[in-house]
């Protein structure tokens, strides 16, 4: 009777091990730290060809998909824009990507310029298990630079429910430089994202040599059903060591 009771409080004991770990992991986590290509001939990272070939980038939860060019005035070499997912940002900022563009978003003016020269893209981001879903969007740049004369540089971001712009004029702050928006929890948005050159006068201009694009989540809360079982299975943890001592 004594090593059955042993063996139970041993179960037990493992039981509330394991429950408690998944309580925890639950709580401060909302899906699975990693990063996953597909139609990418890097595991962690797709060119913009890529992608605008079918290829897509899951970031834990979040597919990024349905990728399509826009507009190229830049004339950007898109095998050459490499886009990289970030699983570092918990649920704010959130999963989201890095762009190293490689010389791919530069323009310097020529005689009598006066006007601005973009590159479009498009996106989706959505849930895959339709849990955390998606509440808001930062936009980061890590890099640029800025040429002689009047000129800029600016990335401009869409969504179906919302704007978020960043830009950055012709002075002389150093990046990063950033800014974000929130929404209403959504499972699916709808991403068009501008970079934009400026040169109002001859050799005025600029580059952008990386960006990031993050998505904020709502947190997913732990299951009451599961925060019960939990507190049961310890009670009964309990009662096994009052029973042993007794």
């Amino acid at each position: 009777m004594q090593d059955h009771n042993n063996i139970l409080s041993q179960y037990l004991k493992r039981s509330a091990a394991i429950v408690a770990a998944f309580m925890i992991f639950s709580f401060t986590t909302s899906g699975h730290t990693s990063v996953i290509t597909s139609g990418c001939s890097e595991a962690a990272s797709c060119t913009l060809e890529e992608l605008f070939a079918g290829g897509s980038l899951t970031v834990n939860d979040k597919v990024f998909e349905n990728w399509s060019p826009g507009p190229n005035e830049l004339d950007s070499d898109f095998s050459q824009i490499v886009v990289t997912g970030l699983d570092d940002g918990g649920n704010d900022p959130g999963p989201g990507l890095r762009y190293d563009l490689n010389g791919q978003a530069s323009y310097i003016g020529a005689e009598f310029a006066d006007d601005w020269w973009t590159t479009f893209f498009y996106f989706e981001v959505a849930t895959s298990d339709g849990s955390a879903k998606i509440n808001g969007a930062s936009l980061t740049i890590i890099d640029f630079q800025l040429f002689d004369g009047r000129g800029g540089v600016e990335i401009v971001e869409y969504g179906r429910n919302f704007r978020g712009t960043l830009s950055v004029p012709n002075i002389y702050d150093p990046p990063p430089l950033y800014d974000s928006t929130s929404f209403d929890s959504q499972s699916r948005i709808q991403i068009e994202t501008e970079l934009r050159i400026y040169a109002f006068q001859q050799f005025a201009g600029g580059s952008i040599d990386s960006f990031e694009q993050r998505f904020s989540q709502t947190v997913i809360p732990i299951p009451p059903a599961l925060w019960l079982f939990g507190s049961g299975l310890l009670g009964l943890v309990g009662m096994a060591r009052c029973k042993k001592t007794a």
